[in-house]
């Protein structure tokens, strides 16, 4: 098994990448990324504003189950398994990234939550990432 958590969308070279991580692994053994999901709802509703495109230049590419699945096609690699992964963050944190979007809405959450004293409260988003886990199906040369 290899893992490889928010990390194809970093690389220069995802295909070369790709190869890599299937050229670590033995026919059967599994790999699990996760990535931003350019087919998201999220991505779908924010538009220009999404989260993924705030990382540039830091991610260099993006994709959709569609790319992963020809990707991983080029590298004996079959996709088993897509899911939405979202992750946990404070409202403290929300409230900081809100305030990029809106500097007033981010103003007024901020001092809400600090009269409520709920900053340090999680809220678990699931529309961000996708998981994929993928099979390696033959080796490859």
């Amino acid at each position: 098994m290899l893992t490889a958590w928010d990390v194809i969308e970093h690389l220069r070279d995802p295909l070369e990448g790709m190869k890599a991580f299937s050229h670590l692994m033995s026919k059967g053994s599994h790999l699990f990324l996760t990535t931003p999901n350019l087919d998201s709802f999220e991505r779908k509703l924010m538009g220009p504003l999404w989260y993924g495109f705030k990382k540039i230049p830091e991610h260099v590419f993006y994709y959709s189950p569609a790319s992963l699945k020809y990707l991983a096609s080029l590298c004996s690699l079959e996709i088993l398994e897509v899911k939405t992964w979202g992750f946990v963050r404070d409202l403290n944190f929300i409230s900081e990234r809100l305030a990029n979007y809106n500097r007033l809405i981010g103003t007024f959450s901020s001092v809400l939550i600090n009269m409520c004293k709920i900053g340090r409260k999680n809220v678990y988003f699931p529309i961000v990432d996708m998981m994929v886990v993928l099979k390696k199906v033959k080796n490859i040369k």
